[in-house]
């Protein structure tokens, strides 16, 4: 994914909940920029919503979870969380 342009939109997540957690921007554009990540669609939306799962390893040397969409050139991100052992046997 590194070869294209996205703008990132940041602006949907909880500050209080990346905090907590101690997520920031880089490792969220981390996890999504590693070719190795695993995105999955996320039934239920019109087609012209498109609406992913991504769970990817980032720069804090943790694993993921985010719930993204795709606008033209512009990832909106949803929800981010750090993943768990078991999530991350089940998804990755």
């Amino acid at each position: 994914m590194q070869n294209f342009n996205f703008q990132y939109d940041f602006s949907r997540l909880s500050v209080t909940e990346l905090q907590k957690n101690k997520i920031n921007h880089t490792e969220i554009t981390s996890v999504f920029e590693n070719h190795f990540s695993c995105t999955y669609p996320i039934n239920g939306f019109e087609l012209y919503e498109a609406y992913y799962f991504m769970i990817g390893f980032g720069s804090k040397f943790r694993f993921l979870y985010l719930a993204l969409k795709f606008r033209e050139n512009k990832i909106i991100f949803h929800q981010v969380k750090v993943a768990g052992e078991d999530e991350i046997r089940e998804d990755y």
